[in-house]
């Protein structure tokens, strides 16, 4: 298992494409712009999750959806929600209580063997099974707005 490898949840994704109006979510599209160049892995659950937000909340036409889907899955790692992934992440929910689309996004970065999961939703710092760390990027996002950066693909 490599330290380097990780997986981000839709939110993370979210701010690396869509421009926050207010100074907090700037500081998260500039947190989330740094950790895109990483090449965090992701599951077709996340891809699902984020197309739908972008045509509904960035307004996202199927051309500029596409355009996305694409970019996404020319760099990054995208990992399918298998038999096995879909019985581990029931199991996860009767462990750990998280919510069905968590527990999905959970078992795909443990099958996937990455050791780091950058999410603004789950507890940070919780170890799962071991092997796979929650880490929120965003906690320390109330500090000033120093540099803003874009993901463009």
């Amino acid at each position: 298992m490599s330290a380097e490898r990780i997986f981000a949840d839709t939110n993370i994704w979210f701010y690396a494409f869509v421009r926050g109006q207010n100074p907090e979510d700037q500081r998260k599209n500039n947190v989330a712009a740094q950790l895109i160049p990483k090449r965090p892995e992701l599951s077709v659950h996340v891809v699902n999750e984020l197309s739908v937000n972008l045509l509904k909340k960035a307004a996202y036409d199927e051309a500029r959806l596409q355009q996305f889907i694409q970019a996404i899955y020319r760099p990054h790692r995208v990992h399918p929600l298998p038999y096995d992934t879909l019985m581990r992440a029931s199991r996860l929910r009767e462990g750990y209580l998280f919510s069905y689309w968590d527990s999905l996004i959970v078992a795909a970065a443990l099958e996937g063997d990455c050791p780091m999961l950058y999410s603004e939703d789950m507890q940070h710092d919780q170890m799962i099974e071991q092997s796979l760390r929650i880490h929120n990027p965003f906690r320390n996002c109330s500090a000033p707005l120093t540099s803003l950066n874009s993901v463009s693909y």
